[in-house]
């Protein structure tokens, strides 16, 4: 059940859902929408609408396709983060002329 955390969606999540179960009360529970995973990973809920065009699904049915596209990405905000990190480290190599081997993080 989820209840501080979530753990890491998976491909997997249509035959073993453990992206997260959330806990309804009274003994109910249920599992991430694949839209709720898209959001954890990120993505907002236009990107989400336009790959539920591409991958309708059969109604009333959950699409594995979906669950693995938002397995298969990265969060959105991280890889942000990540690639802001690198310009940045490049940028003051650039400017202070740093050479690479004497570089120390």
């Amino acid at each position: 059940m989820i209840d501080k955390f979530a753990y890491t969606i998976s491909t997997k999540q249509v035959r073993i859902p453990n992206s997260g179960i959330i806990n309804l009360s009274n003994g109910k529970y249920r599992y991430l929408t694949e839209r709720e995973c898209f959001r954890l990973m990120g993505f907002d809920d236009e990107d989400f609408n336009k790959l539920k065009a591409i991958y309708p699904g059969r109604k009333g049915k959950l699409s594995s396709i979906l669950y693995k596209q938002a397995g298969n990405s990265i969060v959105v905000n991280v890889l942000e983060a990540i690639l802001k990190n690198i310009y940045h480290i490049n940028k003051v190599r650039v400017v202070y002329n740093i050479d690479k081997s004497n570089f120390r993080w």
